[in-house]
């Protein structure tokens, strides 16, 4: 209380400000949620259930989508049309929500925010703190309330969502459980797929054991050559469309490229070269492909197949035979040389013919143009239709000789 009768002016003005400033009895307020204790996780990650209310959880979710480029984050980017739909189906009573969400709390010194009152353990919070729930599974969920809570925050905004929490959890560790939850549930894109495996594989020796034990080592494999061609081939530079990036003016989508890799990745010789050794072999390949049809990769490489899904698909399964024939031609064979490949394929490639629209025979680069340039590629993009292409090809390579 002032005493109005000794207090100045002045010191009356400076104790509001001061009160003003350091209110008395000030209480910080608190998010508080009712949790219990779940199973901890093999890297003794401790673990709570609860539910939280939907604007909180919108409030400090974040949810760490995958950035190749820059190689952050990990998740896939989300199908609107199926936040779109939840949230109608929400919306209209159609639906409900009984399985949780999985998130995570990064901050090490989580222990300091559970707190017990009596029998009971609460996830304490303070509200002006800038503690994030990363999501690991169930982003769709999320921003399908996201989008109902914009709508009517009144209506959705207390409405309770079921949650796993990880506590303390790294990022590292956080990939490891998106991975293995939609891995073993509904998959993610390959792309994505291989990428997360690439990661994880350099650092948990359980993963590296389980890829060799069921042969799809080459899948990792396969992702570091590609991401070794993406940044530092002349031939496939901005033309690998890599996990969760844009088109623009890319023509192979990542995982296509992972996928024709698995036959040279079981070769012997490719296989048990170094990564620099194989994405020199394969540029030195390429080169050759390139001295051989070079119309399909100039300014128009758009509208060849050749660098597409078909034409990368049948030119990789060749490729181990293609090596033995370069191998045999002598002691100074270079599978590192363009150029010597360029002296095999180019007869594969020239001798390749079809006949197309008004029965003209199209052969070479031209063979390998869109149907709507006239070309004759496209009639090959069946199963049947890859292995006669194949069979084509193989029947003017040159021959071994002993």
């Amino acid at each position: 209380m002032f005493n109005q009768e000794t207090s100045t002016p002045t010191d009356v003005f400076q104790q509001i400000v001061d009160e003003a400033l350091n209110p008395k009895g000030k209480v910080t307020q608190m998010l508080k949620i009712p949790v219990i204790k779940g199973q901890k996780l093999r890297e003794d990650i401790e673990v709570i259930v609860g539910s939280i209310p939907i604007k909180h959880l919108l409030d400090r979710q974040e949810i760490p989508y995958l950035d190749a480029l820059r190689n952050v984050g990990y998740q896939r980017k989300p199908a609107m049309s199926r936040v779109k739909a939840l949230a109608n189906e929400l919306r209209e009573g159609h639906a409900d929500i009984p399985t949780s969400i999985l998130i995570n709390i990064r901050d090490e010194n989580f222990s300091s925010y559970l707190v017990r009152d009596g029998n009971q353990l609460f996830l304490e919070i303070p509200l002006e703190s800038d503690i994030k729930f990363y999501i690991v599974d169930g982003q769709h969920r999320s921003l399908a309330f996201g989008i109902l809570y914009e709508e009517d925050f009144e209506r959705w905004g207390d409405y309770q969502i079921q949650f796993v929490a990880m506590l303390g959890a790294n990022k590292d560790q956080e990939m490891k459980q998106f991975y293995t939850v939609n891995s073993t549930a509904k998959s993610v894109k390959t792309d994505l797929a291989y990428n997360i495996l690439n990661t994880l594989s350099d650092s948990d020796q359980h993963i590296q054991k389980k890829l060799i034990e069921s042969g799809q080592t080459w899948k990792v494999k396969g992702q570091k050559i590609a991401d070794g061609l993406y940044k530092n081939s002349e031939v496939w530079r901005n033309k690998i469309r890599l996990a969760n990036a844009d088109k623009v003016n890319t023509v192979l989508p990542v995982a296509s490229l992972v996928n024709s890799l698995s036959l040279p990745l079981k070769n012997t010789f490719f296989s048990n070269r170094t990564l620099d050794d194989q994405l020199a072999i394969l540029e030195a390949y390429w080169g050759g492909i390139k001295i051989a049809a070079p119309e399909a990769f100039g300014d128009f490489y758009k509208d060849y197949a050749l660098q597409k899904g078909l034409g990368v698909s049948v030119m990789h399964e060749l490729m181990p035979e293609v090596i033995e024939v370069v191998r045999n031609r002598g002691e100074d064979f270079d599978v590192k040389s363009a150029e010597k490949f360029a002296e095999i394929v180019e007869p594969m490639l020239t001798g390749l013919q079809a006949t197309v629209a008004d029965d003209k025979i199209v052969s070479g680069s031209e063979f390998w143009l869109s149907g709507k340039k006239g070309g004759a590629a496209g009639a090959f993009s069946s199963s049947a239709g890859k292995k006669l292409l194949v069979a084509k090809l193989k029947a003017n390579m040159p021959k071994l000789t002993f």
